[in-house]
């Protein structure tokens, strides 16, 4: 067998941002949407929507997360375009609806469209007029296009006393960082009021505007700095229907009604009943209508299984609470003046750990919430300001049981009548989430999974773990029949896994939304998850997102056949630590496809290292694919995947319709060990222009399962100009004896990077071992190396000794 070192070759374990392999659907025939246009579509309607993008001209469907909607017909119209007619309940939900388009070979990104209860009207002018678009309809939703450097203005014709409000989707709608203003203006372009940002609703403007007279009045949206194209998109609801507001408390106990403030000028009450929610998958959405007319968005709620505590002033020291509450509490309240600081007292009976979570900006609070944990000596045990948003959060230890104070401040010490907060305070309970684990934050990669027919591919899957410390369990739901995954364990130092995803030949072209589950046990309980995708849809930055979507299912497209099959061979005996094995992977062609075939090994265990890729060529049906095991290796088992795709660079016929397509081999076991060898050589010492003896003495470790009967030694590392011929020894052999050769004009110098490499076969697997690594090899000119007598190299003080004890020597250097 031919010695191969493939220690240069590039560390393969490392994290999610450098992995090589890309098996998401981002190949020629998939599709990609860049608009939808009208964004908005009418509950309880049916509408059409004009989808442009690329890839297009396979498209099969579109595909909702929700049941309340439904592609009912699509309509190709050409790559760039295509027209769907899409059904909604009249129950759906307000708000975004996550969508993905299927075409012939997987899914598209995930784009979201925003669902509104009020008449869609499309208020597209060609070239842009200078006359305002008129408003007809009372109540609507009037979709636009704001392009670079323009504005849109309508005209409303409004009795006096008469109230309407004013919303805009724009980064909501999930497309692009739109960030609009929104003016309205008298009929002689005077400015009544303006609105940029909202607490509610962020980057996206809302308001309430009562006429004074009767008369016209303008409406005026354009972007802050006045960029856009002709891609950017927005939604402006304008109606009769209640103003948005914030409301107090900002969340209830599932199954409970609850009393409501809705805040603003004037304070309007309310109550919500709210029904037994089975994992909260927003089924629960808080609605405001007024005579009939359903405000566009919903008011941001919390629901829990929390009692709701309600603050009662005063409340601004702990000597003026009340008894402490018990947890699970969700205290509300509101920092209604500059410099308000509100407190509670909770109590806990152990020293398990809880979470204090608070909410503001999430629930449109103008509040920057700061919080923190007191003991009875009112001593801050722990403070948080931002925990991955402007809301804070504290995972707290209590060192033991007893009262403790949660205090509430504004960051800025600002004050409002619509600073509102919620603070959730319960047990901090174990947990598993199963995701996909993606390239980077920003990137789209990897959601979905494109399986060819009669063929297997590559999936990451991950477990996010809170107080979990064991092997977490994965299980696919829902899967169509004819598709097999598995059931998989993600071991407890680890926070993903290669699976392997099957279909079967006979399965149609089509797609499907899968469920995915994780199990442990913790302490003898069963803790169970769920599948939860967070979505990034408009991003500046990994460090602020501001519009994302939430999924629960996991996109599993059926693609058409691949004309090859690989297999990776189950290795018939271990990987030693500072060793390699040669693994083999064969391919199976159809008949009449005569193309050479990529492989990788996209998963390798930590300290595990391999070439990027080996090429099956054209005429072959199999390779051999070394992989090595470094020093820093762990001795167990691990699971191994090969993908392969067909070899653009060196393909001879037309594989356009192939490239960037994976499949991959069956999943099989890696068994990582101790070496069975160990060696040693010193006194390696040479002049120039001479030939030594160099010897390595073996040790052999009974316990290792992987020790050839046979195997030939060689040195590697020597420097320029110093060759060694390989030695053959047996399995009982304990020292190898090499002949070194020093060319005359070798360097001068001290080099430490000789090892010795054994290579046999074990079981039929090719195998190596590299022993006595980083050994020194001494070169020196002629004359200038001692001995002893037995020949053995002198140290440098006996060498010293020997010259002073006969000057006649030369003194070695």
């Amino acid at each position: 067998m031919e010695s191969r070192s493939i220690a240069t070759f590039a560390f393969r374990w490392i994290c999610l941002a450098t992995w090589s392999l890309n098996y998401s659907v981002t190949f020629g025939g998939v599709p990609s949407i860049e608009s939808v246009w009208p964004p908005a579509g009418q509950r309880g309607s049916e509408f059409e929507l004009k989808i442009v993008g690329s890839g297009l001209t396979n498209a099969q469907q579109l595909m909702f997360y929700s049941p309340s909607l439904r592609c009912k017909s699509l309509r190709v119209k050409s790559d760039y375009e295509v027209h769907a007619t899409v059904e909604c309940d009249k129950n759906g939900s307000i708000g975004n609806e996550p969508f993905r388009l299927l075409g012939k070979e997987g899914f598209s990104e995930l784009r979201t469209l925003r669902i509104t209860p009020l008449p869609i009207v499309l208020a597209e002018r060609g070239e842009k007029s200078s006359e305002p678009y008129p408003i007809q309809v009372p109540n609507a939703t009037l979709c636009g296009t704001l392009e670079a450097g323009e504005f849109d203005r309508y005209s409303i014709r409004l009795k006096g006393g008469q109230r309407i409000s004013v919303e805009v989707d724009a980064v909501r709608l999930g497309a692009e960082l739109l960030d609009t203003v929104l003016t309205i203006l008298d009929a002689n372009g005077r400015i009544l009021q303006k609105a940029d940002d909202s607490s509610l609703h962020h980057q996206d403007p809302t308001l309430s505007f009562q006429a004074s007279e009767d008369g016209e009045y303008l409406i005026d949206v354009h972007e802050s700095n006045y960029q856009g194209s002709e891609q950017s998109y927005y939604a402006l609801h304008v109606g009769e229907f209640p103003a948005a507001k914030v409301v107090y408390p900002a969340g209830g106990q599932i199954g409970t009604t609850v009393p409501l403030r809705y805040l603003g000028e004037v304070d309007e009450r309310a109550s919500a009943e709210i029904p037994k929610i089975e994992r909260e998958r927003g089924s629960f959405q808080l609605l405001r209508s007024r005579n009939g007319v359903v405000a566009p968005s919903a008011v941001p709620f919390r629901c829990s299984t929390a009692e709701n505590y309600l603050e009662s002033e005063p409340n601004d020291k702990p000597d003026s609470l009340r008894s402490p509450q018990n947890i699970p509490i969700a205290f509300n309240g509101i920092l209604q003046e500059e410099g308000d600081v509100d407190y509670f007292a909770f109590e806990v009976d152990s020293e398990q750990p809880i979470r204090i979570e608070g909410f503001a900006q999430s629930i449109g609070s103008s509040a920057d919430t700061r919080i923190a944990i007191l003991d009875r000596q009112l001593q801050t045990l722990a403070s948080n300001d931002d925990w991955g948003s402007h809301d804070s959060r504290i995972d707290f230890h209590p060192p033991e049981a007893g009262t403790y104070f949660l205090k509430v401040s504004d960051k800025l010490s600002k004050g409002a009548r619509d600073a509102v907060y919620r603070i959730e305070v319960s047990r901090l309970q174990p947990k598993v989430v199963p995701f996909l684990p993606r390239p980077d934050r920003l990137s789209k990669q990897n959601q979905a999974i494109a399986v060819p027919q009669g063929n297997r591919v590559l999936v990451r899957l991950g477990v996010q773990r809170e107080l979990v410390d064991a092997d977490v369990q994965l299980r696919f739901v829902d899967l169509p029949d004819g598709v097999h995954v598995a059931t998989s364990v993600i071991p407890s130092d680890q926070f993903w896994i290669p699976m392997v995803v099957e279909a079967d030949s006979s399965m149609a072209v089509s797609g499907h939304y899968a469920g995915l589950e994780a199990k442990c046990q913790v302490n003898g309980e069963e803790v169970r998850g769920h599948f939860e995708q967070v979505v990034d849809l408009v991003a500046e930055s990994a460090d602020q997102l501001f519009q994302s979507s939430k999924v629960d299912r996991i996109p599993i497209a059926i693609t058409p056949s691949m004309p090859f099959t690989i297999d990776l061979q189950q290795p018939t005996t271990s990987l030693a630590i500072d060793g390699t094995i040669d693994l083999v992977v064969s391919v199976e062609r159809q008949k009449g496809f005569e193309e050479p075939v990529r492989v990788e090994l996209p998963f390798l265990p930590p300290w595990v290292v391999a070439e990027p890729f080996v090429v099956i060529p054209a005429d072959q049906e199999r390779v051999t694919y070394p992989i090595e095991a470094r020093q820093q290796a762990a001795a167990r088992t691990w699971p191994i995947v090969a993908s392969a795709r067909v070899d653009t660079v060196s393909a001879k016929g037309d594989t356009k319709e192939l490239d960037g397509r994976e499949v991959a081999s069956g999943m099989v076991e890696l068994k990582i060990e101790s070496s069975p060898f160990s060696g040693e050589m010193k006194g390696l010492a040479a002049e120039q222009g001479e030939t030594i003896k160099v010897s390595c003495h073996l040790k052999r470790s009974k316990e290792a399962s992987t020790s050839p009967t046979s195997l030939q030694a060689t040195l590697e590392g020597l420097p320029n100009r110093v060759t060694s011929s390989p030695v053959t020894i047996d399995a009982e052999q304990t020292r190898i004896d090499f002949e070194l050769v020093v060319a005359n004009d070798a360097p001068i110098g001290r080099f430490n990077s000789l090892q010795c490499r054994l290579v046999g076969e074990s079981k039929g697997q090719s195998v190596s071992f590299i022993v006595s690594t980083n050994s020194e090899l001494q070169i020196a000119a002629p004359g200038k190396i001692l001995r002893g007598a037995n020949g053995s190299l002198l140290s440098p003080l006996e060498a010293l000794r020997r010259t002073n004890s006969n000057p006649i020597l030369e003194k070695p250097n």
